[in-house]
């Protein structure tokens, strides 16, 4: 599965502003979603992503052992 993002803008479709474009690949079932985001939307999504992701990494690393979470922490550095 993959997630790609991206900005559409076409006046000739009667676009009046750029768009944020956000669509996740559903895999072999196809079950493919695409989100047009007005910016100010898109910002706030990513707001929301960011606290999510901190809550999620913040849990695993409370419930892993130091060593291993240690060793998670230096994979993207």
């Amino acid at each position: 599965m993959g997630i790609g993002v991206g900005i559409r803008y076409n006046t000739v479709d009667g676009d009046i502003a750029p768009r944020v474009i956000v669509h996740i690949d559903g895999g072999p079932e196809q079950l493919d979603v695409q989100i047009d985001l007005r910016p100010g939307e898109a910002y706030e999504v990513g707001k929301l992503l960011d606290a999510a992701v901190m809550d999620a990494t913040s849990t695993t690393l409370e419930l892993l052992p130091s060593q291993l979470a240690a060793d998670l922490l230096e994979v993207g550095s």
